[in-house]
């Protein structure tokens, strides 16, 4: 069992984020949890707790990425080429490097980034010498090669599997552009081995040092999920855990139907307070403009709607069963459409069997299309909406659709009118960066995009609920208020230590904010060497 650890942390400013706002001095932590705050924090504990001197730093309790992929993310990091942010050109001579060092007919993986331009499906052979080779934009985009697409068993006469959109020219024949279909094509994928050792050095480098002490974790694979669990019985998980399979039909399905889930018996929260089970996710729709399932594509043919992956009254009887099993559910939900079945599905089930305290989540509601019209539903409903902050960036001002009197992104309308937007990465490989949550409270706060945009500034939050979506939040999306979220007694020891106070930085600063000490369950689990102790005496 890991140790939980037991120190005092004096002398510096302690922000605690509770109701009241407490800013103190210390905050002593005995066997993980965490005991006194204030002045006098060190009255707590035995004299001879170890004392660390803060020397006037400030500490903040532990950010939580509320939605994230970890497995995809190291396997981009870790595994596969990287092309992110490459022209074209590069993108195909770094193809045409890796395709020279492999084995004849090895797949060669590469990923990019939103907005890139993807090679040609002729480009692609050229580059890989007839190896399978697939380029990734995001989990939602790719291009294949022609040994690709034959591998996959997908040519002009295959039919498109419910999940995913292949592209055909006039006559057909694939183009090569595959949109929701990695999972159709057969490329290797990590064992257990690899990913023990690879998730926990890419969870540490991407999340923990940046103050994440909690990732909501979307596992990839049924190795992902043992990879995890050795990891606990090793003692050697980087942070804190919640796993949130996905159901068939969508990406990475590791639950193929729902009567073998629910007939496990697992209910949200099971587990421990290093590694513990979540949500059950689906996908609704796809996750793009031409995938998104939207109220405008209606009136065209049906292979033009974009992708429909659960009929309504389908998400009705799942949401009722789960609602019965005491098993959250998350839905991806991009398109107007798509947002429309996935909140209305909540209220016909809040209808039959009362609200009651379901905490259903709808994921990316309120990015570029957005009704200000459910804002009240979605209160009234109990449903927490997931807007991505971080996706600011790379978003297409032009692009977006905003019905009149709200902005996309609407993080300031959506908290005046009372409800929590969990803060989170979503990422998989494509926006590293992404995993720092000071990034997305930088976005938050500025709302700029890469070509320089501004998105409805009055939409802008303060810093306060900007820090409040990766911390409080994020926790009660997760159904975890009680042990994280804040700095108080009875809770986890969850925190980090900053040299400066962010309060006090300039906001163009934030995105590059980095911790000094993250402590879990009062134990140093990065900088060690950055932090002084003395005997309480001396203090």
């Amino acid at each position: 069992m890991r140790p939980a650890g037991s120190c005092v942390l004096l002398g510096g400013r302690i922000r605690t984020l509770d109701d009241d706002g407490t800013v103190a001095t210390g905050i002593a932590i005995d066997r993980g949890v965490i005991a006194a705050v204030g002045d006098d924090a060190g009255r707590a504990l035995p004299p001879d707790a170890p004392r660390i001197d803060l020397e006037g730093r400030t500490v903040l309790p532990g950010m939580i990425d509320a939605h994230a992929h970890i497995e995809l993310s190291t396997m981009a990091e870790r595994l596969w080429v990287d092309v992110r942010f490459c022209e074209p050109a590069e993108t195909v001579a770094r193809i045409r490097r890796a395709a020279e060092g492999a084995e004849p007919g090895a797949w060669i993986v590469a990923q990019g980034t939103f907005g890139a331009r993807l090679p040609s499906r002729t480009e692609l052979d050229d580059a890989g010498a007839g190896r399978p080779v697939l380029v990734r934009e995001s989990m939602h985009l790719l291009t294949a090669s022609s040994a690709a697409l034959e591998r996959a068993g997908i040519d002009r006469h295959s039919a498109t599997p419910l999940e995913s959109r292949v592209e055909r020219t006039a006559e057909g024949e694939p183009t090569g552009v595959v949109r929701e279909g990695f999972d159709l094509f057969p490329s290797p994928r990590p064992s257990v081995d690899w990913l023990a050792r690879e998730l926990r050095a890419v969870t540490r480098s991407l999340f923990v040092e940046h103050g994440v002490t909690t990732v909501c974790e979307l596992p990839a694979s049924a190795n992902g999920m043992r990879a995890w669990q050795r990891l606990l019985r090793e003692d050697a998980l980087p942070c804190r855990l919640t796993l949130n399979p996905i159901l068939a039909p969508g990406h990475q399905p590791i639950v193929r139907s729902l009567e073998d889930y629910l007939g496990l018996g697992l209910a949200t929260g099971f587990g421990g307070p290093w590694l513990r089970i979540g949500a059950l996710k689906l996908f609704v729709d796809g996750g793009d403009f031409v995938s998104g399932f939207y109220r405008r594509s209606v009136d065209r043919r049906p292979d033009d709607w974009g992708i429909v992956n659960f009929t309504y009254p389908q998400l009705v009887g799942i949401l009722t069963r789960c609602r019965s099993a005491s098993v959250q559910v998350w839905m991806h939900a991009i398109g107007d459409a798509a947002q429309e079945m996935a909140l209305a599905a909540v209220e016909e089930v809040n209808r039959a069997a009362g609200n009651g305290d379901h905490r259903t989540r709808i994921e990316h509601i309120g990015n570029h299309v957005f009704d200000p019209d459910v804002l009240p539903r979605m209160r009234d409903a109990g449903v927490i909406p997931v807007p991505n902050a971080v996706f600011i960036f790379s978003e297409e001002p032009d692009l977006a659709e905003s019905a009149p009197g709200a902005g996309f992104y609407p993080f300031r309308t959506m908290h005046e009118h009372g409800l929590i937007t969990p803060g989170n990465s979503d990422c998989a490989g494509t926006q590293p960066f992404a995993a720092n949550p000071w990034y997305g409270i930088h976005a938050m706060l500025t709302r700029r995009t890469k070509g320089g945009a501004v998105l409805d500034p009055a939409e802008t939050v303060d810093l306060s609920a900007a820090i409040a979506t990766y911390t409080r939040h994020a926790a009660y999306a997760a159904f975890e208020e009680h042990t994280r979220g804040s700095l108080e007694p009875g809770k986890l020891g969850d925190l980090a230590v900053y040299p400066d106070d962010p309060y006090g930085l300039a906001v163009d600063d934030l995105a590059g904010v980095a911790p000094d000490v993250v402590m879990i369950g009062g134990e140093i689990v990065v900088g060690a060497d950055m932090v002084g102790s003395r005997p309480a005496s001396d203090i």
